[in-house]
């Protein structure tokens, strides 16, 4: 008798919850976005532009942001791309969070020309290719994974509206390149490196001579 009257006040207690879906998604870098307890809708690497519009809005609808969030394996074959400029032509201020998801090692496949697009968080990748995200001219946010190890000197070309940068590295030497000749990049920051290490070795990351280089923080 003990037992069963366990169980329903097991169940009694369970049915007066009322459950939320939970995502593990949290963007806490360039936009300052902690949706860390807010369901997100996502895309793969197939869905269609209308798949992508839907998704868009459900998560402006839930987060009062214009979120784009990309899971799964994009390789070569996949138009995942093209869908996303096709669905993005009419918008404006779009975060595109890729940092869930991972490319073929020789992607082919560009952002070119997504001028929607401002705020782009990378997933681990080792490469930033020619033209990547060439006349992206309303980016304003990048974050850029530590495993990359070569950024090509156009992949930001044209992007007149870059100013923040946020690297999730811990070496200055990881990266050789000048890949921000024709932005206007001003702030570079690096949540993983605790302090200034006060030698300079950041000053010039990426080529740049940054305005301001912060330590231990994530573009807010």
């Amino acid at each position: 008798m003990k037992k069963i009257l366990i169980i329903i006040f097991i169940s009694l207690a369970l049915s007066s919850c009322k459950y939320k879906p939970i995502s593990s998604y949290c963007m806490c870098g360039p936009s300052n976005i902690d949706i860390e307890n807010t369901a997100i809708s996502s895309i793969g690497a197939n869905s269609t532009e209308e798949e992508i519009k839907t998704a868009l809005e459900n998560n402006r609808n839930e987060t009062g942001k214009n979120i784009i969030s990309v899971t799964g394996h994009i390789d070569n074959s996949s138009q995942i791309f093209d869908n996303i400029k096709k669905a993005l032509q009419d918008e404006t201020d779009i975060i595109l969070d890729l940092s869930g998801s991972s490319f073929e090692t020789s992607y082919t496949f560009t952002l070119e020309g997504t001028s929607a697009l401002t705020t782009v968080l990378l997933p681990p990748l080792q490469q930033i290719t020619a033209n990547f995200f060439k006349d992206c001219t309303s980016l304003v946010n990048i974050q850029i994974p530590s495993t990359v190890v070569k950024i090509d000197n156009t992949s930001f070309e044209n992007c007149t509206s870059l100013k923040n940068v946020e690297y999730l590295g811990t070496s200055p030497n990881a990266v050789s390149a000048s890949p921000f000749t024709s932005a206007s990049t001003t702030d570079l920051y690096l949540p993983n490196v605790a302090s200034n290490p006060n030698n300079n070795s950041w000053d010039n990351f990426l080529g740049v001579s940054w305005t301001s280089v912060h330590y231990g923080a994530s573009i807010n």
